[in-house]
């Protein structure tokens, strides 16, 4: 027999990258995301793991804070980049969107805020605001908790105008960010083809290789 629960409360600055560890659906590194909930309310039946995700439903006002870690090295490369610029036109994309995260997001305590909606096991949110004194972004997004699945947008502003558009696709541990909706198709297809790829694999590796390229 499932048996129905309904949950109304709030919670103060639980920690996302713990909660997404302990459920074992990620284990992120470079993002700290700390969220605090005036009220909520959770509702659903089961009387198995799975049973309880997929009637899960619900709704969270939320805000909170986001503190995305950079390295020296990736600001070393971000800099070089700038500088290659004059030589490499093809560049100017990938550089001044790395020099534009980096500057206006990379550690910096930014905060979040907005609603969250759960249904049948589906987080989403419009317009998620997230915010710090140098910028602003608004993010629109799903995540399958059952799939491990993320499938979202992420419009970031300058002057009050989008400046960079990115689509988070795949999955919640490690996803595609593709900026403006696709890959730097200017560069070469060796390159690391999405934002969340190329700090992984380090920006100075990605200088190395356009100078290979380019030689």
């Amino acid at each position: 027999m499932q048996m129905p629960f309904v949950i109304d409360g709030s919670f103060k600055n639980i920690s996302m990258n713990m909660l997404m560890k302990q459920l074992d659906i990620a284990s992120w590194k470079r993002v700290q995301i700390k969220l605090t909930s005036p009220n909520f309310t959770l509702r659903g039946k089961g009387k198995k793991n799975k049973d309880w995700i997929q009637n899960l439903q619900g709704n969270i006002k939320l805000n909170g804070s986001m503190f995305f870690s950079s390295s020296e090295e990736e600001r070393f490369g971000a800099a070089l980049l700038s500088v290659l610029n004059d030589k490499l036109p093809n560049l100017n994309p990938i550089s001044d969107t790395l020099s534009y995260l980096l500057n206006t997001f990379a550690d910096i305590p930014t905060s979040i805020e907005g609603y969250l909606e759960i249904e049948k096991g589906v987080i989403s949110t419009n317009n998620l605001l997230i915010k710090n004194k140098y910028g602003r972004a608004m993010l629109t997004v799903e995540v399958d908790i059952e799939k491990n699945k993320i499938n979202g947008k992420l419009n970031f502003f300058k002057d009050d105008e989008i400046y960079l558009k990115t689509i988070l696709k795949g999955n919640i541990q490690n996803p595609k960010i593709l900026v403006s909706g696709k890959t730097f198709d200017q560069i070469d297809n060796e390159i690391p083809q999405d934002i969340n790829q190329l700090f992984e694999e380090g920006i100075n590796s990605l200088v190395d290789k356009l100078l290979n390229i380019n030689d």
